[in-house]
């Protein structure tokens, strides 16, 4: 598989590792020693990493109608502290795998975040900030300013079913289905995602692209290892010529 052959709209322009393929920043419950579901099914919150904090992703996208099957990895990094000050997270994606290309093409991305007490986070990002290889003429940057907040459905409840709510505004992936046709590009669009934790290990989740509709599950298994497994139908809205596609992706996070 050569993984810088995009494979249409769906994927190839719109779903890049970060975003479509869900490797969102792991965050380590210290409690537990364990990493927690994500909250989102394709679009950035506001969480990031922060000094100390790093992961690794793998995603696979299936086109369930047409299409070819594309997989690309990502790589992160933090710096400052997202509580006291902000955070800074570095983000790179290699969008060609193949064994004969491999890191030929893929971009750089950043995210300046801020965490409050209370559950709620603010963030500004740019993704497709450096780009190389083929990603030069299918990745678009997209400057983005999203909002985060968690909330307990059921606070006094043993499980309190915390929802988490993001909500953006950005331009390049996110711009509507009739910019994006029209190549229209110095426009913004809303973008948002719900992701309800509905067991301590999996979160059910949903967002809304700015131009198609996505919904699946996150899984973080185990008790003592910071792994998190996602499991995302895309574009249910039939927006692209691809049509519904089937994203499989996985993190891994440390602390240093």
């Amino acid at each position: 598989m050569t993984s810088s052959e995009v494979t249409g709209d769906t994927f190839g322009d719109i779903n890049k590792l970060r975003q479509e393929l869900l490797i969102d920043p792991i965050v380590i419950e210290e409690a537990s020693g364990k990493a927690a579901p994500g909250s989102s099914a394709g679009t950035p919150t506001a969480y990031g990493a922060s000094k100390g904090q790093a992961y690794v992703g793998a995603g696979l996208y299936v086109p369930l109608d047409k299409g070819r099957s594309d997989g690309s990895l990502s790589i992160g990094v933090g710096a400052g502290d997202a509580v006291k000050s902000v955070g800074i997270e570095i983000s790179a994606d290699i969008t060609s795998i193949g064994t004969q290309d491999f890191g030929d093409s893929g971009q750089i991305g950043l995210k300046i975040h801020k965490s409050f007490e209370d559950g709620a986070a603010i963030a500004l990002g740019w993704s497709n900030a450096i780009k190389w290889g083929d990603a030069n003429k299918n990745a678009k940057d997209s400057i983005y300013g999203v909002v985060t907040k968690a909330f307990e459905l059921q606070p006094d409840a043993k499980n309190k079913l915390p929802l988490t709510v993001s909500l953006g505004v950005g331009s390049g992936t996110f711009r509507s289905e009739g910019d994006i046709r029209t190549n229209q590009q110095n426009v913004v669009n809303v973008f948002g995602s719900l992701g309800l934790r509905v067991i301590p290990e999996a979160s059910i989740v949903t967002s809304w692209t700015g131009n198609t509709l996505n919904a699946g599950a996150s899984l973080a298994p185990f008790k003592t290892v910071p792994l998190v497994i996602n499991a995302v139908f895309t574009d249910l809205t039939n927006t692209f010529d691809n049509g519904i596609g089937f994203s499989l992706s996985s993190g891994y996070s440390f602390q240093f």
